[in-house]
């Protein structure tokens, strides 16, 4: 288990969790704080995740033992030096030998949550999209859909409608006259004669 995941109590939701923890709160919160704009009540974050200024031209992975340019390592503020330990090419070969490591760091990350929790709400909602009822194609993993105001897990849903919730701005108002106008379009087409897909 990674060092930043640990048992404890988050003073903000008061609640014994076993997760990351940031600036002293539980992944979970962190989030919520970040959406809602108030990490400043927090306790500062780490002194050493800002990058020195020296620039370095080229580096040594340590994945691979090749001296490589600057530009062929990812960027990394946690790093004295800003840049990743591994090359490009090493990392990627290396989060593709580890995908079920880097699914976890990613829902984590990302949303608060684990593997173990996007798997159970997959199972309760029989592997189908909360809109469309229809399954992601080609097997991939469905998204996450999330309030970006409260960082509040809303359900998994199928990229095209996650996506079109995200084109909306996920405002109902704005879905709901979208809607109105695809039915008065389909309304107008029946009475010149057209044919209507409803």
């Amino acid at each position: 288990m990674p060092s930043r995941v640990r048992e404890g109590d988050c003073p903000d939701c008061d609640e014994t969790r076993t997760t990351r923890w940031i600036r002293g709160v539980c992944h979970r919160c962190y989030l919520l704080r970040y959406h809602a704009g108030t990490l400043d009540e927090l306790r500062p974050a780490r002194g050493n995740m800002v990058p020195c200024s020296v620039v370095l031209q080229e580096k040594c992975c340590t994945g691979c033992n090749v001296v490589k340019p600057a530009d062929a390592f990812s960027l990394d503020r946690r790093r004295v030096n800003g840049l990743a330990p591994r090359c490009k090419a090493c990392m990627s070969e290396y989060r593709s030998s580890r995908p079920e490591h880097y699914r976890n760091f990613e829902l984590q990350r990302n949303y608060g949550i684990t593997s173990e929790e996007y798997d159970q709400m997959y199972y309760d909602q029989n592997g189908l999209c909360l809109i469309c009822s229809e399954e992601e194609p080609g097997g991939r993993l469905m998204p996450v859909d999330h309030c970006h105001a409260t960082g509040k897990i809303r359900g998994l849903l199928c990229a095209n409608c996650n996506r079109g919730l995200g084109i909306f701005k996920d405002d109902p108002d704005r879905l709901v006259a979208a809607a109105m106008y695809l039915l008065r379009q389909t309304d107008a087409l029946v009475e010149i004669g057209g044919t209507s897909n409803r």
